[in-house]
């Protein structure tokens, strides 16, 4: 677990911790805050960055043995729930917001109960200063927040001893929570705003994201998802705090499913919910029978069990849905090793990435910052991370006034096919050369980088584009598509599996589409760049494949990886 690879948005949050400010264009500063903490004291190593967040996800445990405590049901059998809930247990692995808004808020929990239980006023201090930290986390956290108020003004609506201290002690200095927020957004164009609230997603109702609310019973399983229903159904027959807890649980759950309609589907949002389940989980264990919770706990642990072993063992994918998952923490040690003998042999030291996680990535990696810049890019701004980008001086604005030399690296497996030939015709467009080095492909991934040379020679280097289809016919398998080459072409192309080069016969079918989809590309042989060839199943090892292709200037590419559908 210390030796996993940075996921992408650690290793930009790591960026931004390197450059420490008040707030920053895409999130509120506490996770990059806590992450400069965890280096300064253990350094830049993957423990470092993420030490504080698993001194925070044990102290989620502590709080929710507190809260049983307060309300006279002490078990230990409340945290092994916790460890039931497989997406609980994945996050905690990882330095990113999640776990410390579940961190914020059973603290919340325990220090609302107290304050109510004493009526001291310096513990409605302590919760208020509590919350307002709690607000730099993250704008998930300020939506739980304004409705678990409104949960508590409904919840506690005749109480007027618990109304006042909240008003005028716990809210003054909640709202002083902002004060960082706001002083940086005033002087960067409420970046932050327009992110989160603007550009950040298409806000168009959209009916397949109905998904959203099935994928729930994957992240928390079944029966735990079934445990926390049963939890909230009898929410009447509880005390006003437990009260307090469910309503603003089920109001936190429906307020989501809501807006996941409107949410943009590329993103990853099945852990928007968690805080939802914990509270409810914690408190409320013990009104459910022995045999449903036993089965809960026992399936649930099963799954995280399995996910941690699968981060942690398993290096390598077998499949899409696996790539999808490990590839986004896989391979960047193995650039940055790739990368730093290149600048060595070619006596190059700055480094030009594509997009802010290559950036990222190579900078904890190779652990110089100063010489590193980064493109403009669709993903920069899509993620809210191109201001913060040139607010910490890593932007290259004008790539097209860049004339030093130069290494460039290009994620080639995170663009869409049907732009990569606009991409790199782009890119030939910044500089006054492009010249490819070498193409890295990560072992058991779909990753491939490219890395080129810029501004020291009159060439213009795109790497050949490759499409594939597979047909299961039987115990065969046939694969079909076509390789566009631009200036040169390709004369002979293998399908790669293992250690073995099968060769592809009907390698010049002709495919009038080509051209069509990609009048920037020039190849010699269009039409004729289609191919097909019919492979027996078994000769597909480790369940992948990749298209090799040799080209008319005697020089060898190769595809990403594909797996077998």
């Amino acid at each position: 677990m210390f030796h996993q690879q940075l996921f992408g948005d650690e290793a930009f949050y790591w960026l931004e911790s390197q450059n420490l400010a008040w707030s920053y264009s895409e999130l509120p500063g506490w996770t990059a805050w806590m992450i400069r903490l965890g280096t300064e004291v253990f350094g830049n190593n993957y423990f470092g960055v993420r030490a504080v967040s698993y001194l925070g996800f044990l102290s989620v445990f502590r709080a929710v043995w507190l809260i049983n405590q307060k309300l006279s049901q002490p078990s230990l059998s409340s945290s092994v729930l916790l460890l039931a809930i497989p997406i609980f247990v994945l996050l905690a692995m990882m330095a990113l917001p999640d776990i410390w808004l579940v961190f914020f808020v059973v603290w919340i929990v325990v220090l609302l109960i107290q304050a109510i239980n004493s009526d001291r006023i310096v513990n409605w201090i302590v919760l208020g200063m509590t919350i307002a930290v709690s607000i730099n986390v993250h704008v998930r956290m300020w939506i739980w927040l304004f409705v678990a108020g409104l949960a508590f003004l409904w919840v506690y609506r005749k109480q007027s001893h618990i109304l006042k201290p909240i008003f005028f002690i716990t809210l003054p200095i909640t709202l002083l929570g902002f004060a960082p927020i706001l002083w940086f957004n005033l002087h960067n164009d409420f970046a932050l705003f327009e992110f989160q609230f603007g550009r950040r997603h298409p806000w168009q109702f959209q009916w397949q994201n109905i998904s959203f609310v099935f994928s729930q019973l994957l992240v928390v399983t079944p029966l735990i998802f079934l445990l926390w229903i049963k939890n909230i159904v009898e929410y009447k027959t509880k005390p006003a705090i437990v009260k307090w807890v469910f309503l603003t649980a089920i109001l936190h759950w429906l307020v989501y499913v809501f807006l996941s309609f409107f949410a943009d589907g590329l993103r990853t949002t099945v852990h928007w919910l968690l805080i939802s389940y914990v509270p409810v989980l914690a408190i409320g264990y013990q009104s459910i029978g022995n045999a449903l919770r036993k089965w809960a706990i026992v399936s649930g642990i099963i799954v995280s069990l399995g996910l941690l072993l699968t981060l942690s063992l398993n290096k390598t994918s077998g499949s899409n849905i696996q790539a999808r998952l490990l590839d986004n923490s896989t391979g960047w040690h193995e650039l940055s090793l790739a990368v730093t003998r290149i600048q060595k042999q070619q006596g190059v030291e700055s480094i030009i990435a594509d997009y802010f996680m290559t950036a990222a990535e190579l900078a904890f990696e190779i652990e110089n910052l100063s010489s590193i810049k980064v493109l403009p890019h669709a993903k920069n701004i899509k993620h809210g991370r191109q201001k913060q980008l040139q607010l910490m001086g890593l932007l290259l604005e004008m790539p097209r006034q860049y004339k030093d030399k130069a290494l460039l690296i290009v994620e080639d497996s995170t663009l869409k096919l049907q732009n990569k030939g606009k991409y790199y015709t782009k890119l030939c467009t910044y500089f006054d050369s492009l010249e490819m080095l070498e193409s890295l492909h990560i072992d058991h991934s779909k990753k491939l980088f490219h890395i080129f040379k810029i501004n020291d020679s009159k060439q213009c280097d795109i790497p050949p584009l490759f499409y594939v289809e597979q047909k299961t016919k039987g115990k065969y398998i046939e694969l079909s598509g076509w390789v566009a080459f631009n200036q040169f072409g390709i004369k002979q192309l293998y399908v790669k599996t293992g250690v073995e080069e099968i060769l592809i016969v009907k390698n010049r079918l002709e495919n009038l589409g080509v051209q069509k989809l990609y009048p920037e590309i020039v190849d010699p042989n269009y039409p004729r760049v289609g191919f097909s060839v019919k492979i027996l199943t078994h000769q597909i090892t480790g369940n992948s494949f990749q298209i090799k292709a040799i080209g008319n200037n005697n020089k060898s590419y190769w595809s990403q990886t594909y797996y077998l559908d």
